[in-house]
């Protein structure tokens, strides 16, 4: 182990990479500004100076090919330096005051996102949003989306129906319709229950609308039916509701991104005993006539749901159609012919 002194004006390293047998660092204080030390001799030389030609203020480094990649930070633009001519050039930047890091406006969107389900970290309190502010939010990340990935379309020549999947360097078709889906389901939402009660509009907590409660919730209510009606929806919704309330538990799920995000525990909560479920109907009585006319109906004109699966279809095959439609013989007796021993020949 060897021991190395911060060359004199330095106060500490920003940023440090090893490159052929060397440690090139980024300095700050009075002295700072691109360092290389050599490993092999432990000798410190400083190559760039801070609020000079060439760098106002070095930041961050790393090598890339044969040349350093690093960032000024008051120019606003990424540069390079190379080790063996000591040039100095400009890989990006504008040096204009709006020039932002891409990578972190892209976070920053994607917060929004988090922020509009109540989805945080652990050690950070929620952020509570309106439906109105959720739809809003979802509406800014859609539009920074489109931005984006024309952007990357206009780079990379592409017509304009074009898919982009992920390594154009922007986000894959997929996302963006799902981004597009989730913002029109938002504002469907707050226009249905607008036009039932725009007080309800502040009742709702956006976290009920995560993946392990929605889920949970489609999966009770499609196991009966694949394609509810709205009819048939609204009907069973009570029995749906109190099944899935049978479901939950007071366990967390962790979001997969990081070891500390998670969905939050929701605040409030009640007792299953005390949810009120809707009771069903007191059944109606008919006269015994009626009864019988209607299992006759049943029995001889009820449809016949048609299967069609890869080989076959029941459309096609014998007793698809209604009993009713199929001939049925008359009844008839039976003839039987005895054994008579006085006929000749028999």
């Amino acid at each position: 182990m060897r021991e190395i002194h911060y060359p004199d004006g330095v106060s500490s390293i920003e940023s440090l990479c090893v490159w052929r047998r060397s440690a090139y660092f980024a300095a700050s204080g009075k002295a700072g500004g691109l360092y290389d030390c050599d490993l092999a001799n432990s000798n410190v030389k400083q190559l760039l100076l801070n609020s000079s030609d060439s760098c106002m203020e070095v930041t961050r480094l790393c090598h890339y090919g044969d040349v350093i990649v690093f960032t000024d930070i008051v120019e606003r633009k990424v540069k390079t330096f190379d080790p063996r001519t000591t040039a100095v050039e400009t890989l990006m930047g504008t040096e204009k005051e709006g020039t932002n890091d891409g990578t972190v406006s892209f976070l920053q969107t994607l917060g929004k996102l988090y922020d509009s389900f109540g989805i945080g970290a652990q050690t950070l309190d929620a952020v509570s949003l309106s439906l109105q502010d959720a739809v809003n939010n979802l509406s800014s990340v859609n539009e920074y989306i489109k931005s984006t990935v024309a952007t990357a379309k206009q780079h990379y020549n592409m017509k304009e129906a074009a898919a982009t999947n992920g390594r154009e360097g922007t986000v894959s078709k997929k996302t963006q319709v799902s981004l597009e889906l989730l913002e029109q389901g938002m504002a469907r939402l707050q226009n249905n229950l607008k036009s039932i009660n725009e007080d309800y509009l502040g009742d709702v907590d956006l976290r009920t609308l995560l993946t392990t409660v929605d889920e949970n919730l489609y999966a009770v209510s499609h196991f009966k039916n694949e394609t509810f009606t709205a009819l048939q929806y609204a009907r069973d919704f009570g029995t749906i509701a109190k099944e899935s309330s049978k479901r939950t538990t007071k366990w967390r799920a962790k979001y997969f991104t990081h070891d500390k995000s998670f969905y939050p525990v929701p605040t409030f909560s009640i007792e299953l005993a005390d949810v009120e479920v809707m009771k069903p109907q007191t059944a109606a009585r008919i006269d015994l006539p009626i009864e019988v006319a209607m299992k006759e109906l049943v029995e001889k004109y009820r449809p016949v749901r048609q299967r069609t699966v890869r080989s076959e279809t029941t459309k096609d095959k014998a007793r698809a159609l209604p009993p009713a439609l199929y001939y049925a013989q008359p009844p008839h007796s039976k003839v039987v012919f005895h054994d008579d021993s006085t006929v000749e020949g028999f």
